[in-house]
């Protein structure tokens, strides 16, 4: 099932815990996949990191900065979603508005105990022209990213807020570890195709050899 129609779904039900599991475990992916490009959201929304961090220690910063930084929420729906694009209209693949939309509502959810209607959020996207998810991020969470909206529920007290965070991380180091797991199970694959391929060769000419001296006997 496409991403965005999993967690429409979920929105749909009302089921918010499993929709915000569902963004958080593709941040989580792309942590471990795209470290550069969850680096560059992190450092673009005032948030110090850097390529010799852990996932563990980005997840760290990633959820204990997320509580009021609209920014790096609003960045991370727009990643997970550059990431899950779909064919449009047109033919080409295009970011879903509205599958942003709900990515930073759950995400809003999430770390500030209470839902934005979806209807009342507008996220303007712009890139810098080079066609890649940094530069698409770089634009979703500069000051063209104006979010607004009814609030619908009160906030969770402040005891809640580590409980979500920890929910948060948990969720995203599970998704990178099977991200890695999955990663490194294909390299050990294509390196055993590589050395197979290496064998058949020299015992296909190591075969011919024999048949070439046979014959000049």
């Amino acid at each position: 099932m496409a991403f965005n129609t999993e967690l429409q779904q979920y929105i749909d039900a009302n089921e918010f815990g499993d929709a915000s599991k569902l963004v958080l475990s593709e941040l989580g992916k792309l942590m471990s996949k795209s470290k550069s490009e969850f680096i560059y959201l992190l450092n673009s929304s005032d948030v110090p990191a850097t390529m010799s961090m852990t996932n563990e220690q980005l997840a760290d910063a990633f959820v204990a900065n997320a509580q009021g930084n609209k920014k790096l929420l609003v960045g991370a729906a727009y990643l997970v979603n550059h990431h899950n694009k779909q064919m449009g209209f047109d033919g080409d693949e295009e970011v879903n508005d509205v599958s942003t939309k709900n990515s930073y509502a759950v995400l809003y959810h999430q770390f500030e105990g209470a839902y934005l209607g979806v209807d009342g959020i507008d996220i303007e996207e712009q890139s810098n022209g080079d066609g890649g998810a940094v530069g698409a991020v770089a634009g979703a969470i500069g000051d063209v990213a104006k979010l607004g909206g009814q609030i619908h529920g009160q906030k969770n007290a402040t005891k809640n807020t580590i409980l979500a965070q920890r929910q948060a991380k948990s969720a995203m180091l599970q998704s990178a570890q099977e991200s890695k797991q999955t990663t490194d199970l294909e390299k050990t694959k294509q390196r055993k195709y590589i050395v197979i391929g290496v064998v058949s060769i020299l015992l296909v000419s190591a075969i011919g050899f024999a048949i070439y001296k046979f014959k000049k006997k």
